[in-house]
């Protein structure tokens, strides 16, 4: 007998898929929407090629319904029930994305929908709970774990990624069946459905970050059941469409083979190595708590993704921005010119004193605009806001650089920093400096230590030949 490939965790996904692949095999039900023309009508739900669950309603005798029963959409944006002698699902109200009607007797009722259920709302609460997204390529943890993954018959090298997030441990991983490709994440301990979605959109807007992709697009959640005979609890979602732009600045194996055809030095071998599980932990949490800072984590995916490169530009100007602000709420006395509050209080009340002995020469008008300064007179110009943070994580920005920061304004007021545009190369150059001093800031705020791809010059050095320029940085 061959020896065994070694793995670190073995996973059984085989009863989800198949709770999955039988949501998407059509069944006949009877619908329960007392209030509404549907009520008692035969339907089924059926998954119509890849794209859309379809609910078909067969009505023989389809009339409007009277003044004060439900009758927008028949009823069909209303909760309604679909029941059979084994199953139920649920349809919450507005889960229809399309409604057709065929003009012949009997009425054929077609709903596309975006959202149902398999099983009660309460069925899925305080359970061990499973996300299975299926994804169009297969998904890269090698910037997260070193953990090999067991899946069936599929051995994973960096297939999964032991999170902890609110003191709860969750499992991000991928998977492929049948040369279909998931990303799957599920909770190790019971828990509500509300926590483990939030949790979830956590962890996936967290991987976005680092990989540069964001699966939306179908998802599917599933109470997991030892017993395969369990009456199988399914959610499905219908997602706007995932944003895949395999944008990373993270990639450790490429950074070590940098290292061996650039220096014989292993003083940064040490940072040859994954982004730690705690520190991708920090990054869901921050995820999770603070609603700015997951869209700034998302909006970075659409400036991925914009082919306008001023766009793209405004776009990281803004998460530069966002970001920016965020460092100054957390470090406001050591970014603000006076870090004693006591003493620029006392400062600004005295500056306040010395103008308001003119008061009698100056406008109303012109007092609030004054009183507006002399408020803000402990607060640092918009420049040191944004060149300050790195001060405080030991980065040294080039004078280049820092005079890139400051372009910041061109891009968010929609103009090229450059005259005419008259250098494309230069423009996405300065682009890329952006996303990168942005990718510094997010990955510093986390508690992250390590390689960072130099991106302006890694797109360089795909590009042109021979290249000189600095690949990495060690932050």
């Amino acid at each position: 007998m061959e020896d065994e490939i070694p793995f670190d965790i073995e996973k059984d996904i085989f009863g989800s898929l198949k709770a999955i692949e039988r949501l998407q095999s059509e069944n006949v039900y009877k619908i329960k929407s007392p209030e509404t023309p549907l009520d008692n009508k035969l339907a089924t739900i059926e998954k119509i090629g890849t794209d859309d669950f379809l609910c078909k309603v067969y009505c023989e005798d389809l009339i409007e319904p009277f003044a004060e029963r439900k009758s927008a959409g028949y009823g069909a944006f209303e909760d309604f029930y679909l029941e059979s002698d084994e199953d139920i699902f649920f349809i919450r109200a507005k889960s229809i994305s399309k409604i057709s009607r065929s003009l012949n007797t009997p009425s054929l009722l077609q709903f596309k929908l975006t959202h149902f259920q398999r099983g009660s709302s309460e069925d899925f609460d305080n359970k061990q709970l499973r996300l299975i997204i299926p994804i169009t390529n297969e998904a890269s943890l090698t910037a997260l774990t070193d953990i090999c993954l067991k899946v069936g018959n599929n051995y994973l090298p960096s297939g999964l990624l032991d999170v902890n997030l609110n003191n709860e441990q969750f499992h991000l991983y991928k998977s492929v069946n049948h040369n279909i490709n998931y990303l799957i994440i599920e909770s190790q301990v019971p828990i509500s459905f509300d926590n483990f979605k939030k949790a979830s959109d956590s962890l996936i807007t967290a991987y976005a970050l680092i990989s540069g992709n964001l699966h939306l697009g179908e998802y599917f959640y599933h109470v997991i059941e030892e017993n395969f005979n369990a009456k199988q609890r399914v959610i499905y979602e219908k997602n706007e469409p995932a944003a895949i732009t395999n944008v990373t600045l993270l990639d450790h194996n490429d950074f070590k083979n940098h290292l061996k055809n650039t220096t014989s030095s292993k003083e940064f071998n040490h940072y040859c190595v994954p982004m730690t599980a705690n520190v991708f932990s920090s990054l869901c949490q921050k995820v999770y708590d603070n609603p700015i800072y997951a869209r700034c984590c998302r909006f970075i995916i659409e400036g991925h993704q914009s082919k306008q490169v001023l766009l793209k530009g405004g776009i990281y100007s803004i998460g530069i921005e966002t970001i920016a602000g965020i460092l100054y709420e957390e470090n406001a006395e050591r970014i603000n010119p006076i870090g004693d509050k006591k003493l620029a209080k006392k400062i600004i009340s005295k500056v306040r004193e010395a103008i308001s002995e003119y008061d009698a020469f100056i406008s109303g008008y012109g007092k609030d605009i004054l009183d507006a300064k002399i408020n803000a007179l402990n607060s640092p110009t918009n420049a040191k806001k944004l060149s300050r943070p790195f001060e405080l994580f030991n980065i040294t920005l080039p004078e280049e650089d820092v005079a890139i920061l400051n372009t910041r304004n061109k891009f968010l007021h929609g103009t090229s920093p450059l005259e005419n545009n008259e250098n494309p190369e230069e423009l996405q150059a300065i682009v890329n400096k952006l996303l990168f001093m942005l990718m510094v800031l997010m990955f510093k705020h986390v508690g992250y230590s390590g390689h960072i791809i130099h991106y302006p010059d890694y797109i360089k050095y795909r590009y042109l030949s021979p290249y000189s320029g600095q690949l990495f940085f060690t932050i």
